[in-house]
């Protein structure tokens, strides 16, 4: 096959950064390019485009050189910039050929690890490990399968932490919107109902905080507030409060909508109220004029 011997033709691929005086070149995918290629430049800057070498490559960061010289000999990029539009090519070559004393050396790990393998990389020369898995792909009619799994700390500030469902397959357990865990586990919503209550309020002076919608959780089954719709005539100040505590605030203002909704669905269902629990949405403006208002409460009942 012609692939063996040669390298195929790289289209052009725009620089991301400023060329650097080191011979650092950035692009948004570096896959293709190879050690020992000969690329070309171009930039506005340049009536002709320039033709080096690649002596490095660091994932999407390749360093360019003369052709005739050594592996650690570098050309100054500074001079191809963004604003000149630099970008780089390469056309189909042949393969640089590896002298004979040489070619049972490179199929050889070196130390840590002495052995004579083949070791996975990604396609751009990365070995897969924890920060660079390999991606795989379940199969969608697995019945029953075991899956380690590493739990990562939310405060970590460099990984996105995981998030995992706990249950017997009926219930499941739910955290609320403060990070506790209830006391109870969610119950399965092959039952539940969604509720809605609506409330308004007409005629509202200024300065004057006004219920414009009170549910009280009634005291059997389970009840979880997924969403709270508000809107008025008015700049306002909307705000939930769950027994008398504020739960939540949100505002309207000059030049944007006049609604606000407040969502408070979570793992699925929502934010699990007790029998008893009131809650109230509450309306207040500062306009001179008098303001009408309206909310819209919806819950999930599961019995």
């Amino acid at each position: 096959m012609a692939i063996e011997k040669l390298w195929l033709t790289i289209p052009p691929r725009a620089f991301i950064q400023d060329g650097k005086k080191s011979g650092e070149v950035v692009l948004a995918d570096s896959r293709g390019f190879r050690v020992g290629m000969k690329v070309q430049v171009r930039s506005a800057a340049f009536t002709e485009d320039r033709e080096l070498k690649v002596k490095r490559i660091i994932n999407n960061s390749i360093w360019l050189g003369p052709v005739d010289s050594g592996i650690h000999t570098r050309t100054d990029m500074s001079g191809y910039l963004l604003a000149d539009g630099a970008y780089i090519y390469a056309t189909e070559q042949q393969k640089p050929r590896v002298p004979n004393d040489d070619q049972d050396n490179a199929t050889f790990e070196h130390e840590p690890t002495n052995a004579r393998r083949v070791v996975p990389v990604d396609e751009k020369g990365n070995f897969y490990n924890e920060d660079n898995p390999l991606p795989v792909v379940l199969d969608t009619d697995v019945i029953h399968a075991e899956i380690n799994v590493r739990i990562t700390a939310k405060d970590e500030p460099d990984r996105e932490h995981d998030s995992i469902r706990i249950g017997d397959g009926e219930d499941e357990m739910a955290v609320n919107p403060d990070g506790s865990i209830n006391t109870v586990v969610v119950p399965s919503l092959t039952n539940a109902l969604v509720n809605t209550l609506y409330g308004e309020a007409t005629a509202v002076p200024a300065a004057t905080p006004t219920v414009v919608c009170t549910l009280t959780v009634p005291p059997t089954g389970s009840t979880f507030l997924t969403q709270i719709d508000a809107s008025g005539d008015n700049i306002g100040l909307y705000t939930v409060l769950l027994n008398g505590q504020t739960l939540d605030v949100k505002r309207t203002y000059f030049g944007g909508a006049l609604n606000c909704t407040f969502n408070f669905s979570t793992a699925g269902t929502g934010l699990l109220l007790a029998a008893g629990d009131v809650l109230e949405v509450v309306a207040e403006h500062n306009r001179p004029d008098v303001g009408d208002f309206n909310a819209r409460i919806q819950t999930l009942k599961v019995n």
